[in-house]
């Protein structure tokens, strides 16, 4: 018998790496013990790592199943109504890549991949010391590439900045191509990137291809 729909919570899936604090155990009483921690993913639907329920009749479901057993009736059906699709029945082979998936049904303002899984990976960031510049590819470039994993368009909420702490994302005004790709030979690319002092509600919106990176002392969800 399908067990209703609940308001679901999931366990909290803790990733250390080197940049990490210990601010998501001392602002966000997030369970981490007293090692730093870098990041506390909320929800995940990747196939070798999977949020699952924390609490009720579905406590360990994990929500790549759920979305198998539910599909639209917990995802909604988009801004605009959307379209119903079927869902696979069956999980991927392990290390099966998580996307692109190009086949997806599209609503307003996002699409569900045909993969059945997910869309989003929400998470909390504490950033001890000022991590790398990245960017990320959109999904035609990873698939283009063959990317193990789908693009990538990043938003962040800060929650809490250390005075003096900075945001960089994207470039300087009049900084062209020739000029980064210099830069990025003699590793001083940070130097002509925008940067900005954050302060705790701003809300940061980066699109794929966004060169950016989280400087030190920075909690972001």
């Amino acid at each position: 018998m399908e067990v209703p729909l609940y308001p679901l919570r999931f366990e909290p899936i803790f990733q250390r790496y080197l940049w990490g604090g210990h601010r998501l155990r001392s602002l966000l009483g997030k369970p981490t013990g007293p090692e730093p921690c870098a990041e506390s993913w909320e929800i995940c639907d990747r196939p070798n790592l999977q949020s699952l329920v924390s609490a009720g009749p579905l406590q360990g479901r994990s929500l790549y199943r759920l979305l198998q057993e539910y599909g639209r009736r917990l995802i909604g059906s988009g801004p605009s109504g959307g379209t119903e699709r079927d869902f696979p029945t069956a999980p991927p082979e392990p290390g099966a890549p998580i996307g692109p998936e190009p086949k997806g049904v599209e609503t307003a303002s996002w699409s569900v991949p045909s993969s059945g899984r997910f869309p989003l990976l929400v998470k909390f960031l504490d950033a001890a010391q000022t991590l790398s510049v990245q960017v990320h590819p959109d999904d035609t470039q990873a698939a283009a590439w063959n990317l193990p994993d789908s693009g990538k368009t990043e938003a962040w909420v800060v929650l809490a900045a250390d005075p003096g702490s900075v945001i960089y994302a994207g470039l300087r005004p009049g900084v062209g191509r020739e000029q980064l790709l210099q830069a990025v030979r003699q590793g001083t690319c940070a130097e002509l990137l925008h940067r900005f002092e954050p302060k705790p509600g701003d809300c940061i919106f980066l699109p794929a291809g966004t060169v950016h990176a989280l400087g030190a002392g920075i909690l972001v969800a």
